[in-house]
């Protein structure tokens, strides 16, 4: 591997004039810049990351926090994330937390040792961590973003995502196709997030959602769909559509409807959220409201990198972004 003494050995110059260009600095003419930085790649130079962080300087590295992996909306987060830090030339370490508070805290404590340059957490966060927040900000001063953030964190970044517009545009789009019934399967995190927006979208169209058309439990994913449905099904009477909480749910959701020997969409119609890989290839294509992660994810790195590299920059940015509905074969 490459060191910087090979890389002014190369061009025959000082080490000095190598480590200055290779961290833009105002010292060194733009065209020995140039020189320095394609010499280095092409010796394949990695930087020192643990000495940069021992004298103070940037480590190019992010930490990233999220609820979890295995769901398809997470991996999507996190591919988007890899792809716009590397376009800043930035690198990232994560950690999960499987929706517990305490993981929250532990993650965001270790990153800021580590000498992380910047966190981002991803997805839902709890109230009381805001007092990690302000501690990791006066000890270590590591800026922090909350993407798809839920509640608003007025002092910090944050890039939220307007369920529920993406909501009220699946239920009057169902509406106007003269669906009256709905109902909601979901388990118990997801549903404090979905069913009040759901509800006030019903309410919006003279509506309202009848509480034996609700089953939420603790099981999650295409299990807990699958199980959910069951419930559903079992009733004397079901509802018209029924809004999955999540893609994963409505995928357990439209086995439980298929072995009743009912037709999707034609005795009842079914939408989720997520808009995952898998909810376009079903035996009936998966209505869906899709979040812009993409453009999510470029917004928030765009901003946290800003923050980074110009330490008196000290704008908030609150940002909202509206979600998509797909509209497929599952719904009327």
């Amino acid at each position: 591997m490459a060191t910087l003494k090979d890389i002014a050995k190369e061009l025959n110059v000082n080490i000095s004039t190598v480590s200055r260009a290779l961290n833009d600095s105002n010292e060194v003419g733009d065209e020995t810049k140039k020189l320095v930085q394609e010499t280095a790649k092409r010796l394949h130079y990695v930087p020192n990351l643990s000495a940069r962080a021992l004298v103070g300087k940037s480590t190019k590295l992010v930490g990233v926090i999220v609820p979890e992996i295995r769901s398809n909306h997470y991996v999507r987060v996190i591919n988007h994330i890899e792809t716009e830090l590397k376009k800043h030339h930035y690198s990232f370490i994560f950690g999960k937390t499987n929706f517990k508070p305490e993981n929250d805290i532990y993650y965001l404590n270790l990153f800021s040792q580590r000498k992380v340059d910047g966190i981002i957490i991803a997805g839902p966060v709890f109230k009381n961590i805001k007092k990690t927040f302000d501690e990791i900000q006066s000890i270590y001063h590591r800026p922090i973003l909350v993407m798809e953030a839920y509640i608003e964190y007025p002092n910090y970044d944050y890039v939220q995502i307007d369920n529920e517009y993406g909501i009220e545009e699946a239920v009057r789009h169902l509406v106007s196709k003269g669906i009256r019934v709905f109902g909601y399967v979901g388990d118990k995190l997801s549903s404090t997030m979905r069913v009040p927006y759901f509800k006030e979208a019903l309410a919006s169209n003279s509506l309202s959602l009848k509480k034996e058309f609700i089953k939420i439990g603790s099981e999650r994913f295409e299990l807990g769909g699958y199980m959910r449905m069951k419930e559903l099904l079992g009733q004397k009477k079901l509802p018209e559509a029924v809004f999955a909480s999540y893609d994963h749910m409505a995928l357990g959701a439209m086995k439980a409807i298929h072995e009743a020997g009912l037709k999707i969409p034609k005795d009842i119609s079914i939408f989720g959220y997520d808009n995952i890989n898998e909810s376009e290839y079903m035996y009936k294509s998966l209505t869906t409201i899709a979040p812009p992660i993409e453009e999510m994810t470029k917004i928030g790195i765009s901003t946290l990198i800003e923050k980074i590299e110009n330490d008196g920059e000290k704008t908030i940015r609150h940002i909202s972004l509206k979600p998509k509905l797909i509209v497929r074969e599952s719904t009327i």
